[in-house]
């Protein structure tokens, strides 16, 4: 299992790449620290779409 890097594409076709850390630094047990990283994962999966729609409605200027 992979605690460091994530990617996802958010509708529009945006591929976001991030950087998980912390979850070994803890001294959590195995059963722990692989809980804690799915409830992160499932967090991700569960905010990022809503940060897509937040930036579609922002208004870029130069």
């Amino acid at each position: 299992m992979d605690y460091g890097g994530m990617e996802r594409t958010v509708r529009g076709g945006t591929l976001v790449r991030f950087t998980r850390t912390g979850f070994r630094d803890r001294c959590w047990q195995a059963a722990v620290l692989q809980e804690r990283y799915r409830e992160n994962t499932e967090g991700w999966d569960r905010f990022l779409p809503r940060l897509a729609d937040y930036a579609s409605g922002l208004v870029s200027t130069p």
